[in-house]
């Protein structure tokens, strides 16, 4: 992805994507600011829950769970049909100490 940003640094997705292997080698604290360069780039991509997912996800594991909460709210926001993004939200929300609330009534969970 470096060498894609050395071509041409106006490629959301591959700013995107250095901020999720950021996260996959431990390092979460970096996620956001490269999605936020996505974000700046392409506001309204249609990756975009998958970006707000991914810094979610960064956020948890920096033991940052409120910040983590707004993250997969956007993520949901963009595309409620993907899965993974209400997971995180459950799992930020149980973390938080907020369990009943993290299991969706429409799903019939209680």
């Amino acid at each position: 992805m470096s060498k894609a940003l050395a071509l041409d640094r106006n490629i959301a997705e591959a700013h995107a994507l250095i901020g999720w292997a950021k996260y996959f080698m431990g390092r979460g604290a970096e996620t956001e600011t490269h999605v936020s360069d996505a974000f700046r780039l392409s506001p309204r991509d249609i990756l975009s829950f998958q970006w707000s997912m991914m810094v979610g996800f960064a956020k948890l594991q920096v033991s940052a769970d409120a910040e983590a909460l707004g993250w997969f709210r956007r993520s949901i926001e963009a595309n409620r049909n993907h899965p993974t993004s209400h997971f995180g939200l459950a799992a930020a929300l149980a973390l938080l100490g907020k369990k009943r609330r993290g299991l969706p009534c429409r799903w019939g969970l209680r």
